[in-house]
């Protein structure tokens, strides 16, 4: 079982934009979680180059809750073929948190960021990594964001 240090985490005001620091704990799972991201993006840096050179952008993944009653490897945008199916052979069985692959375009060029999320009390935990020019992208530490509801 993973230590569960505590990390400071950020909360986000919609009302004011002010930040507020809050101590929180980090899900047991986290230190699984971050060894499967580092393995899946290290797998999906292959898969990226050759949907590049067949598509002209990089391959994006919707969020994919891996829960196993609802674990879907056919989600895919409506303007791209590839599903998740291109890493079936990895062990999303043991992965605990959810998992997504973002794509960009920015001023310098293409890029990637795969995150992993883990729900908490109140938000959810991320830890990100980045390919591509704009590495401020990736986020390397656990960070909780906390959700905010409006209210109506």
């Amino acid at each position: 079982m993973d230590d569960a240090p505590q990390v400071r985490g950020r909360q986000r005001s919609k009302l004011l934009g002010a930040k507020s620091l809050m101590v929180m704990t980090l899900p047991s799972q986290a230190g699984t979680a971050a060894r499967l991201l580092d393995s899946l993006h290290a797998r999906l840096s292959d898969h990226q180059v050759s949907y590049m050179a067949r598509s002209g952008k990089y391959w994006q993944g919707l969020d994919l809750d891996l829960q196993p009653a609802v674990l879907d490897l056919g989600r895919r945008p409506t303007d791209q073929r590839d599903d998740w199916r291109w890493a079936a052979a990895f062990e999303f069985d043991r992965l605990v948190a959810s998992t997504r692959v973002d794509v960009y375009q920015g001023p310098v060029g293409w890029g990637y960021v795969t995150s992993v999320e883990l729900p908490g009390e109140s938000g959810f935990w991320i830890k990100a990594l980045a390919f591509g020019l704009e590495t401020t992208r990736a986020i390397a530490e656990w960070t909780f964001v906390q959700e905010v509801r409006e209210e109506e």
